[in-house]
């Protein structure tokens, strides 16, 4: 019986108040002088589990005074860091009747448990310092177990499993994936959706000796488990694994006003597969991307290697990591397309190495490329060099500066891009995502003479984007472009307001964006309206 009616039902108290305060006072005195004999040689003494298990009391005023349960003490031991640990023996109702259980149980009533001392001090040092007394009995048995469930939270998963062997993002219909030795975790809106276990490579059969004949006897019956994770799409191959997707974007697109009949169109704008897994190890993986619309048909092929902490490196032809938008695949962005500075100073598909470290304050990105973009030979003897810091000081708010260092040959009809230097920012707060970045452009080119001309262009948008719904958001851009920094009035204006309508989370998505165009000196009626289909899987 709780405490508090125990005080309620004997008022009789509230008429004596100096007795009940002299019974306080000996009851203190006595515990001081006899309590550690008492508790030391026969009882345990352990505060209330979390774990609400309540064995048989044999005195409720007892049990309420003390707010926890005696066990009968067996011994005790000190782990390395010093928490003392009490083998101990209890009564525990089983369908079979009331039998005593031998368990171990911290004196700070941290966890009991029927686990080895080892075990118990590794689980003890996770939780501590963890707000674990909120967490539901079961969500705690489950953890200290190394197990986890659907709906489990991102600390939870560290609790039971551990650090990642690495993190996973921008996989099709997957918000974050954790990958483990053993098993593929994967979460969206920081809660575990799904766990996929990672079978062992299955290797050629091989005939194996005749046995002599035994009676073969049913298999026990397996009792299916309480929940069950819905396994995530893959492949298993002879030497690792083998994950799908897809991209296709369809387009309804037309000149705002029209000035003719036929300015609206549909058009297929993009129909891509991707390929992506290891090869038996989580170490390597492989990533590949494939457009079936037009040419190239191959866009990307890179292997990435993990063999050092938290840093990927990447090794092929694919996107660097250059402005916020241009690694993202095209199923993940906010708009029906790229901001304006993205697509005039975009790096695109490049051939060479990169490597990105993330932490969790800073993440480091380093790369070595040919140069031209969407070349699949190396036309340039000097490289172009690529860094990036990405700082995370709070959370919700990421800050990156970057530098392109381009030595392009120079030609004397063509322009080359070469130096390109930009500053973004990302911020999340409740349903409200705002993304910022200014991008300046350097390039030059020989003229008849022999003399070298330069330009100099900068670019930028804001970009906001609104939950209504959890399966609708408002987007709002705009965006800057200069070309020539050298000349005034040739500026140019994009406002783009949308909407993206989920109709399938994360799958089916249609979008509206209409485009409004401002250029100088001369405005162009070229605003248009774009509806677009997408569904990526």
């Amino acid at each position: 019986m709780p405490a508090k009616q125990m005080i309620a039902r004997k008022r009789v108290w509230c008429f004596y108040p100096r007795v009940s305060l002299y019974l306080l006072l000996w009851l203190t005195v006595f515990f001081l002088c006899f309590g550690g004999v008492l508790f030391s040689d026969t009882l345990v003494f352990v505060k209330e589990t979390v774990l609400r298990q309540s064995p048989t009391i044999e005195s409720e005023e007892i049990a309420m005074a003390a707010r926890g349960s005696f066990y009968q003490l067996i011994d005790e031991t000190e782990d390395e860091v010093g928490t003392l640990w009490y083998r101990v023996t209890y009564p525990q109702t089983t369908p079979e009747g009331i039998v005593e259980v031998e368990a171990y149980c911290s004196g700070e009533g941290l966890i009991r448990s029927n686990k080895s001392i080892e075990w118990l001090q590794k689980y003890t040092l996770r939780l501590k310092d963890k707000n674990w007394t909120d967490w539901e009995v079961e969500v705690l048995e489950r953890v200290l177990q190394g197990k986890i469930a659907v709906g489990f939270t991102a600390a939870q998963v560290l609790l039971a499993l551990g650090e990642p062997l690495r993190l996973e993002k921008g996989i099709p219909g997957i918000e974050e994936q954790w990958i483990y030795e053993l098993s593929y975790v994967n979460f969206e809106d920081g809660l575990v959706t799904s766990q996929t276990l990672r079978q062992p490579v299955t290797l050629p059969e091989v005939e194996a000796p005749p046995k002599e004949e035994v009676e073969e006897k049913p298999p026990p019956e397996v009792k299916p488990p309480e929940e069950k994770l819905l396994p995530a799409p893959i492949i298993r191959t002879r030497y690792g694994s083998l994950t799908l997707g897809g991209i296709i974007q369809f387009w309804g697109w037309g000149k705002l006003p029209p000035a003719e009949e036929t300015d609206f169109e549909f058009t297929l704008n993009r129909a891509r597969l991707l390929f992506w897994g290891d090869i038996g190890t989580s170490k390597i993986g492989y990533f590949l991307r494939f457009e079936g619309r037009g040419s190239p048909f191959l866009l990307d092929a890179k292997l990435r290697l993990f063999y050092i902490p938290k840093t990927e490196i990447a090794i092929g032809r694919f996107l660097p990591d250059f402005s916020l938008y241009m690694p993202l695949l095209v199923s993940e962005l906010d708009t029906v397309d790229y901001p304006l500075v993205v697509q005039r100073y975009g790096m695109w598909h490049q051939l060479g190495i990169q490597s990105s470290t993330t932490t969790s304050f800073v993440d480091f990105t380093m790369g070595l490329f040919n140069g031209p973009p969407n070349s699949f030979k190396d036309e340039n003897n000097q490289k172009d060099y690529l860094f990036k810091v990405n700082l995370k000081p709070v959370r919700g708010l990421q800050v990156a500066l970057y530098r392109w260092v381009g030595n392009p040959l120079l030609s004397s009809d063509t322009w080359n891009f070469a130096n390109r230097d930009g500053i973004n920012l990302q911020l999340s707060v409740s349903r409200l995502t705002v993304k910022a970045e200014l991008i300046r452009g350097f390039r030059e080119k020989l003229d008849t003479e022999g003399e070298v001309l330069s330009v100099e262009g900068v670019g930028g948008y804001a970009n906001v984007v609104c939950q209504l719904h959890e399966r609708a958001e408002a987007v709002f851009r705009y965006d800057y472009f200069d070309p020539n920094r050298a000349f005034s009035d040739n500026e140019n204006y994009w406002i783009t307001p949308g909407l993206n309508l989920h109709l399938h989370p994360e799958v089916a998505v249609v979008s509206v964006n209409y485009v409004m165009k401002r250029e100088k000196p001369i405005e162009i009626n070229n605003d248009l309206l774009i509806v677009q289909l997408q569904i990526s899987f």
